[in-house]
């Protein structure tokens, strides 16, 4: 028998073609099964353009939804708002379109039900849910109401201020309705480690309260009238909504100091405390009329697509660095500055 010797070029070739082809062929059988089970799916489930339709049990369980009686939408807005991964605003204003559109066009949807656990968050997208929501209830006029189970704090708080009624559990916190902006400055530990800044710049002001030059005492002046604006704008928001409350005592009394659920109450900042999930919705049910057992409350999750699978996700935790960058710097990937509606105020005794 004669052996054939193969070169060590042709077997790392022959591997990698080995490997390859494994891998394509690997991938296409991924993609072919999550295509028959998205097909399999449309026609299990009434599903809108981009999110589907689930119904969430008291047990954390969620069933596609499939029948037509009266309909409850549940918005849920855990996290915190702006932050990838937290409130979106994009995502609260394609739930609220999409929820008058596709399967559920016409009057399917009698009440919303937002969910709440949120710190709050950038100022812009915690204004703009608020409005959004406003707006939603004027069009359709139906009931909006507000559970919390958690926080809802600043900016999650002022998106309360949305809805017709605000109710939480006993253990939750309420309140830190104020409005802030951080910056750092590193120029002195720059000089330790001998580097140095040259901006280039045009526009007075254009540099103001940058970390990489030295702030003088006029370097905050073109901000405070922007953070002033947006904390007179959050007080006329609250007092307009809840008015039990008074703006003077928003300023010289609470403050931004964040309250229980049944000191909240008590000062008018919600509408009930103690509240179960359930009652709440049965709350909710009454005020739009709706019969116990005749209704069914929905969410609506994104729909998954075969590039989120593809997607390769960071899975490491958070550095302490980053973790601050993500809470005290606000909107610093897309180099905006805005007053930040976010919980970072103690707990009112």
């Amino acid at each position: 028998m004669k052996l054939v010797r193969e070169s060590i070029f042709s077997s790392v070739i022959r591997s990698f073609c080995i490997s390859f082809f494994s891998v394509i062929g690997i991938m296409i059988a991924v993609f072919l099964v999550l295509l028959l089970f998205g097909l399999g799916k449309q026609n299990k489930a009434l599903d809108t353009a981009t999110f589907e339709l689930i119904i969430p049990d008291t047990n954390g369980r969620k069933y596609q939804m499939t029948s037509n009686k009266p309909l409850i939408l549940r918005i849920d807005l855990q996290g915190v708002i702006g932050e990838k991964g937290g409130i979106s605003l994009p995502q609260v204003r394609s739930i609220l379109t999409e929820s008058r559109s596709g399967p559920l066009r016409g009057d399917k949807i009698k009440a919303i039900l937002v969910y709440m656990n949120s710190p709050g968050g950038g100022g812009i997208s915690s204004e703009s849910i608020y409005y959004a929501i406003k707006d939603y209830a004027l069009q359709y006029q139906i009931p909006i109401y507000t559970y919390v189970e958690g926080l809802c704090a600043s900016g999650g708080y002022m998106i309360a201020c949305g809805t017709d009624k605000i109710y939480a559990s006993s253990a939750s916190m309420i309140g830190s309705i104020g409005a802030y902006m951080m910056f750092f400055n590193v120029t002195g530990s720059m000089e330790k480690v001998g580097v140095q800044n040259w901006t280039l710049a045009r526009g007075t002001g254009k540099t103001a309260m940058s970390p990489f030059q030295p702030w003088n005492e006029t370097s905050d002046q073109s901000y405070i009238p922007l953070l002033d604006a947006s904390y007179q704008q959050f007080l006329s928001i609250v007092t307009n909504e809840r008015p039990k409350v008074t703006k003077d005592q928003l300023m010289n009394e609470y403050g931004a100091a964040v309250f229980m659920a049944d000191k909240a109450e008590q000062i008018g900042l919600i509408d009930g405390s103690g509240y179960q999930l359930n009652e709440a919705t049965q709350a909710l049910a009454q005020a739009a009329n709706l019969e116990e057992g005749s209704y069914q409350v929905i969410s609506m999750q994104p729909k998954a697509h075969f590039s989120d699978f593809l997607k390769i996700q960071n899975l490491t935790t958070l550095s302490p660095l980053k973790l601050f960058e993500k809470i005290f710097l606000p909107n610093q990937e897309s180099g905006s500055i805005e007053p930040m509606y976010l919980h970072n105020a103690p707990i009112a005794q």
